[in-house]
């Protein structure tokens, strides 16, 4: 029934759809060329922006309320990135080890809930670096996914294969991130790869987790039915 309601779907609005190029972006030479022409003389054509921000009438070309708007929705997503990934790595470090003590499971995750917070503080009150927030995310997805590769290449967990896979792509989606390339054939770029990859890579997350949620309960149920 599904499978109908999507094809309905597609048939209804697929008259709607055009062909769209997407651009270069920052690598097309027209594009390097105007901000040139703008850094040297402040002008574009007829019209000049003193700082490139400004124009000749004094008129800002983005006003106070767009400009507080987009800077709060960069904090956000900054912000956000950093303690999403801070907290999965937590998560990664406390089932790779199967940490059951209490007082384990709260000594180990101080240290990088501090370092984040310390972060989010850094770049909200001293300087929104994003090029040390990029190395910051990088790094601790790296310590992440080499953690549950390692655990996934030597656990024995009947979800196993589940996680190499979600591993294996979200390393993938990891890469598009670092290795930024323009739309090729002016179709697709690396964002819009790696965008597109999260919607699997989401669903695969959430059936590992499902299944090790499934595996723990079982092995407690188990080991409480021995010790009876």
């Amino acid at each position: 029934m599904l499978h109908c309601y999507v094809i309905v779907f597609v048939l209804v609005f697929s008259p709607f759809i055009a062909i769209s190029n997407a651009s270069a972006g920052d690598a097309d030479p027209r594009y390097r060329n105007c901000v040139k022409q703008c850094d040297e003389s402040g002008c574009i054509a007829k019209r000049c922006f003193p700082n490139c921000k400004i124009s000749a009438d004094e008129v800002p070309v983005i006003g106070p309320p767009w400009g507080i708007y987009c800077e709060t929705i960069e904090r956000l997503y900054n912000f956000s990135a950093v303690a999403l990934i801070g907290y999965s790595l937590i998560l990664a470090i406390l089932r790779s080890f199967n940490v059951k003590d209490e007082a384990t499971r709260v000594m180990i995750p101080a240290p990088l809930i501090s370092f984040v917070a310390t972060h989010i503080m850094y770049l909200n009150f001293f300087k929104l670096d994003h090029e040390w927030n990029f190395k910051v995310c990088l790094a601790m997805s790296v310590a992440q996914l080499a953690t549950w590769a390692i655990w996934g290449a030597v656990s024995h967990h009947p979800a196993r294969w589940k996680l190499r896979f979600a591993v294996l792509i979200s390393g993938l989606a990891v890469s598009l991130q670092i290795y930024d390339f323009p739309p090729y054939e002016g179709h697709v770029d690396a964002q819009a790869l790696r965008n597109a990859i999260t919607v699997p890579l989401t669903y695969l997350w959430w059936n590992f987790i499902r299944d090790d949620a499934a595996f723990l309960t079982s092995e407690r149920l188990k080991n409480s039915k021995k010790s009876k």
